[in-house]
């Protein structure tokens, strides 16, 4: 019996590329063949990062055009979703055209992000099955799911990733604070400069993540001795690394759930959107973090920074949750599993 083909279609961001990746492979595992679509823009990101899989033989990696020029704004999220939605269904049904014309892998599922759900009426067109993957938390789908009521009544691997994991080898356990924002933060150069000097004031050993299409100017004051800075680092060997004590993130939800998976405490510093609400999750539910606390004007200094971390690294309460909380998290047999099963069995009636 031949193998049924799964489409796949993320929305072309980090935090939403990754866990449809990992889905990816759970379905090859599941035997069927995937065909995952990126935009051309991030193609080559993904390529590299998914191309050393065990599965690579069976997950193809296609891309389609996102509408944007390649000098475009990605960060401008209105921007964005206009452009994706303006083109990529109509490239989106071309290379079903073109895939159902070469005859070997004709689409029989395609799953798609909460954000491209457009995709389902392509899919309809061509008399596909399909299904939304959410890549947030449950409580975030629930809010946006409701969303259609509220209105009708008045939500890579590269030679920087290894220089990243040497150097962590190289600190001693436990004492590295990771520092990553997601790719679509957004910080003005005071706020920069403050991050940067309450990093330093910590005196311990940091590895920063600063994004390439970052602006900012270094503060002439930062030392910055004792850090890493990386335009790109593997966060999730980043996180399972012994040498990485905290975290200090957005809270977007594929690096929370990506720190909680290796026991890591974190030091929210929440930007927009579903930050917000993991944030309190994490820090008043779950008891595995501290937030930051700003000024009137949302301003956060480093001697806040500073605070902050130090009384994080201090608390062994919530050292002890947060492992407590990874062994609860890497069960087997649990509920992800589960679901997964229940996903399989969905796509082989």
């Amino acid at each position: 019996m031949s193998m049924a083909t799964v489409l796949v279609l993320p929305f072309p961001v980090q935090g939403h590329v990754n866990p449809m990746a990992i889905l990816s492979e759970r379905l090859v595992e599941h035997g069927f063949k995937v065909i995952f679509v990126n935009t051309d823009f991030n193609h080559k990101r993904v390529v590299s990062s998914m191309v050393e899989q065990q599965h690579e033989s069976l997950i193809k990696l296609v891309s389609v055009p996102d509408g944007l020029a390649p000098d475009d704004d990605r960060l401008d999220f209105g921007k964005t979703l206009d452009a994706i939605l303006s083109s990529m269904p109509t490239s989106l049904e071309k290379l079903i055209e073109d895939i159902h014309l070469e005859g070997e892998n004709k689409i029989s599922f395609i799953v798609a992000d909460f954000f491209m759900a457009w995709a389902m009426d392509v899919a309809a067109k061509f008399g596909i099955k399909g299904a939304i993957f959410c890549p947030c938390s449950a409580a975030v789908f629930a809010s946006v799911y409701s969303i259609p009521k509220l209105l009708h009544d008045g939500i890579l691997n590269s030679d920087e990733d290894l220089a990243c994991m040497n150097w962590l080898d190289q600190q001693p356990q436990g004492s590295v604070t990771y520092v990553a924002f997601g790719s679509l933060t957004i910080f003005y150069q005071n706020q920069f400069n403050e991050l940067a000097l309450g990093l330093d004031l910590t005196n311990r050993p940091f590895l920063w993540v600063v994004r390439q299409d970052t602006k900012m100017a270094y503060p002439s004051e930062f030392q910055g001795h004792k850090g890493k800075i990386v335009a790109w680092a593997p966060q999730q060997k980043v996180l399972n690394h012994c040498a990485i004590s905290c975290f200090v993130t957005h809270c977007g939800w594929n690096s929370t759930m990506e720190s909680l998976f290796n026991g890591v405490s974190l030091l929210c510093w929440p930007y927009f959107a579903d930050q917000i609400y993991n944030k309190t999750h994490i820090c008043d539910e779950l008891g595995v973090g501290l937030g930051l606390n700003s000024n009137e004007n949302g301003f956060v200094s480093r001697w806040e920074i500073k605070r902050k971390l130090d009384e994080l690294l201090s608390d062994e309460k919530i050292r002890t949750r947060s492992l407590k909380l990874k062994e609860k998290v890497r069960v087997n047999q649990g509920l992800s599993l589960e679901n997964i099963n229940k996903f399989v069995k969905c796509l082989k009636e």
